[in-house]
This record gives C-alpha cells, structure tokens and sequence, in this order.
C-alpha cells in the first residue's frame, strides 16, 4: 500500500496542456472532493467549500482572467478551493485549504489525470477577478483553482524522483 502511495506522489505533477474533449466523470469528480475533504482541518473547522467548473464559456473566463491561466483553456474541468469565513474561528483556514488542495491533486493523479495548481490566496487581483467572474458572496474567500483533465502528453504522468538529501537538516542546521 505505502509504495502505491509513494508511486502517486512520483508521478504527480503540474499538467498545463489537457484532451479538451475528454471530460471528467461525475464519479471521478465525486472522488476528487471526498478525498480533498480529508485533509486535515485546525480544530476540525472545515471551513473550505469547492465550486466545480465544467462549462467550456466558463472555464475560458476564468483562463482570460488568471496571468497563469491559459492552462484552463484546454482543461475540461476545473475545482475552485474556497474558504467560507463564516465558518472559520482561527485564522489557520488557509493551511486547511490547502491541504485540501493538496489531497484533489493526489486524487486527481490517482485517477490518471493531470492537474495544475494555480494560485489565488495573497494575490488580490486574481482573487477579485474570481470573484466578479463566479460571484462569490462576501463571505467566500477565493484559495485556488486546479485545472483538471487528461493530459494531452501520454508521458505527462511518468514518475519523477526530486529528493535532494542536501536540503534535509537533522536536529541541528
């Protein structure tokens, strides 16, 4: 089970180019945000909701708007990680968010598609366009989007070993 594990984070990756015709099921989609409702959470709070993005007009929209967005223009599916601040009573939610981010990406590999994390979170024009473009109420704070899709390359999800023991420090720096 672990080396499965551990062959899922080799092959994980940032995927920029997707089959646009090839949509995500229904069912890999529910997958996908079981798993990133997993991640770990400070004091459980879960304060984190998802918008899921199948429509192509909408997915363009969102592509025009994100300076790293072009990735969308050809992804059929994308998740929108969000915060609800209503729920939130510590300002650790970010962290939560992106745990949950993490654990789609996982999942997504896990199903054979590739995926790419683009950021929202501290950069406020991107979250301002995301909130004019999906007409997030008030209390809905925009994280990140993950592109999700078949990638168009057929060696896009072969795995990659980036262990450098030079960055690892025991005890001491």
């Amino acid at each position: 089970m672990k080396e499965v594990i551990y062959q899922n984070m080799l092959v994980r990756r940032s995927v920029r180019q997707f089959k646009k015709d090839n949509p995500v099921s229904q069912a890999e989609i529910e997958y996908i945000l079981k798993c990133a409702m997993q991640a770990p959470s400070a004091k459980n709070e879960q304060a984190w909701e998802f918008m899921v993005i199948n429509k192509r007009a909408l997915l363009d929209m969102l592509a025009a708007s994100h300076p790293y967005g072009r990735v969308l223009a050809t992804a059929p599916l994308a998740i929108v990680v969000v915060g609800n601040t209503q729920k939130v009573k510590s300002a650790l939610y970010p962290q939560d968010l992106a745990a949950a981010t993490q654990n789609i990406l996982l999942a997504a590999t896990a199903l054979n598609l590739g995926s790419c994390w683009l950021g929202i979170h501290t950069h406020d024009d991107r979250a301002k366009s995301l909130i004019d473009t999906l007409a997030l109420p008030e209390h809905i704070v925009p994280f990140s989007v993950i592109a999700i899709g078949q990638p168009e390359d057929p060696n896009a999800l072969k795995p990659i070993d980036r262990y450098q023991p030079e960055v690892v420090h025991y005890n001491r720096w």
